[in-house]
């Protein structure tokens, strides 16, 4: 078995295995190297029967804990391995943002988050051959496709399938319906100072 097909669970048996440790000696083992992984969360991932997202803290500790790169642990754990923190990015001023700027920075962060989240779980399905790519889960610019067959839907039924999913999903989907739809240099929304 290669880094690459390491699951969860084999990372968890791995770091046990290692230490030669039960999982509440690894939880204090870890708390004393300053390290956040809880004896119920490596038991469970250890017998496969963990269903949660790991926290960044706890794929760290496991980082650490065992002699896997980064990047395999979080390739296992389905979520795309840190690059750097945002925060090193933003410049100076970033601190005078209002709360509504800082509301919607954190609200186009969190989408982008989840993308990558959705992006590496199917990626990681896919390479397993637990499940084929589903058209629609990741749409190409210019087409509209429904989300259980290949077949382009017209507008119309594109926006009825929009209304048979979840409130945040119709609004996606709406959102993306209407930058597909945008006319390049088309003017949108109201102009800054309340003129046109």
């Amino acid at each position: 078995m290669t880094n690459d097909d390491l699951t969860l669970r084999d990372v968890a048996r791995a770091v046990l295995s290692k230490h030669d440790v039960s999982g509440r000696q690894l939880d204090a083992y870890a708390r004393d190297r300053g390290l956040t992984i809880s004896y119920t969360t490596i038991n469970a991932m250890a017998a496969g029967a963990y269903r949660s997202r790991p926290s960044r803290k706890t794929l760290d500790a496991l980082v650490a804990l065992s002699d896997l790169p980064e990047s395999v642990v979080y390739q296992a754990a389905g979520v795309p391995a840190p690059v750097r923190s945002l925060a090193q990015d933003l410049p100076p001023d970033a601190d005078t943002l209002t709360e509504l700027q800082r509301d919607a920075v954190v609200a186009v962060v969190r989408q982008f988050a989840e993308a990558n989240r959705a992006i590496a779980r199917l990626s990681k399905e896919n390479d397993r051959g637990n499940t084929a790519p589903i058209a629609g889960d990741i749409e190409q610019p210019g087409t509209r496709t429904s989300a259980r067959t290949d077949e382009v839907l017209p507008q119309a039924d594109y926006a009825k399938a929009a209304q048979s999913n979840t409130p945040r999903t119709r609004a996606t989907r709406a959102r993306r319906a209407a930058e597909k739809n945008r006319i390049p240099g088309e003017f949108q929304g109201d102009a800054p100072d309340g003129g046109s």
